[in-house]
């Protein structure tokens, strides 16, 4: 089992154009490369909403998304306002929503992603507002790279085990998170991860969370 699943994961990578660390395998495959089955959609029904600012790091962002809409989930975007952005390898998304306007009771989770632009909105309101409110009602939380480092100036992770990129530590330390400096870490309602190597592991506990 555990060389199909490895498997499964490396055909992701591949397919992203992306590597991926050893203690980073999922605990549930995209699909079976032996049986040829098809995707079993553990996120059938459920909305996301991924918000990333201009120069995001575009394998953060694509890898979680690809994985998570083979599962079946319904995948959106946020970011500073509407419209086409790209991230800091060239990938073009589309926000269909800018911060202020979206509502959190539309969706099961919230992803944030890191990358160079990320980094200068550590201390946006409207981004920190925007996780203090999925939080407060009880939905999922999710920041990888740099993106933690926003959480934990937005008081989101206050006794909460976390990690993040390691320029970012002094922010989740600051903010009294307990830093593990794992590639992904999951506490209650809030999983972080510490860049794009760790991307496919945290799409997957992502899908561990909800499913």
């Amino acid at each position: 089992m555990k060389k199909i699943l490895l498997i499964a994961l490396i055909s992701q990578l591949l397919i992203s154009g992306c590597s991926v660390r050893n203690d980073g395998r999922p605990e549930q495959p995209l699909n079976d490369p032996i049986e040829g089955r098809a995707p079993i959609e553990l996120m059938k029904d459920k909305k996301i909403l991924f918000v990333a600012v201009p120069n995001f790091r575009d394998g953060e962002l694509i890898i979680p998304k690809n994985i998570l809409s083979e599962q079946g989930a319904e995948i959106h975007f946020a970011s500073l306002k509407k419209g086409n952005f790209s991230g800091n390898e060239g990938l073009t998304v589309e926000a269909e929503y800018d911060l202020k306007e979206v509502e959190s009771e539309s969706f099961d989770a919230v992803v944030f992603i890191g990358g160079p632009g990320m980094t200068r909105e550590l201390e946006n309101e409207d981004l920190q507002n925007l996780a203090r409110e999925f939080l407060a009602k009880g939905k999922l939380t999710a920041a990888i790279c740099i993106a933690p480092a926003m959480l934990g100036g937005a008081g989101a992770l206050k006794g909460k085990k976390a990690t993040v990129f390691p320029t970012g530590k002094g922010y989740l330390i600051e903010g009294g998170a307990d830093y593990t400096a794992k590639s992904v870490e999951r506490d209650g309602l809030i999983i972080t991860a510490d860049g794009p190597e760790s991307a496919a592991a945290f799409a997957y506990e992502i899908i561990n969370a909800l499913k």
